[in-house]
């Protein structure tokens, strides 16, 4: 069975995509995300590097305030075979651009 094809897959994808917002870049390989940044002249942060909580994190992303890129990638940690189709075996990686995170933070002050 291909990852595609896999239920668990499915329905990890269906959920994640209902909660992006307008900010939202979605990289579905290292590939697309290499592309992606080439337009973005600063260095990027994951979430817990911001220090601002993750939950106002989500809420601009979804008003489409910052940008957040998400690489949504096959996992290199499988379950058991027969546990496999139980669990997605996706993994995802989220990056906000430092100037975005700036922007929010200078607003705040």
């Amino acid at each position: 069975m291909t990852m595609e094809k896999r239920l668990a897959d499915i329905f990890f994808k269906r959920a994640k995509i209902k909660n992006y917002g307008k900010g939202t870049i979605v990289c579905n390989s290292w590939e697309e995300f290499d592309e992606a940044i080439k337009d973005i002249n600063c260095g990027l942060v994951s979430p817990g590097g911001t220090g601002l909580p993750r939950s106002y994190l989500q809420e601009l992303e979804k008003q489409g305030l910052i940008r957040v890129l998400r690489v949504i990638v096959d996992s290199e940690e499988r379950p058991p075979v027969m546990l496999g189709f139980l669990y997605s075996l996706k993994d995802e990686y989220v990056y906000i651009p430092v100037d975005d995170i700036e922007k929010v933070k200078q607003r705040l002050s």
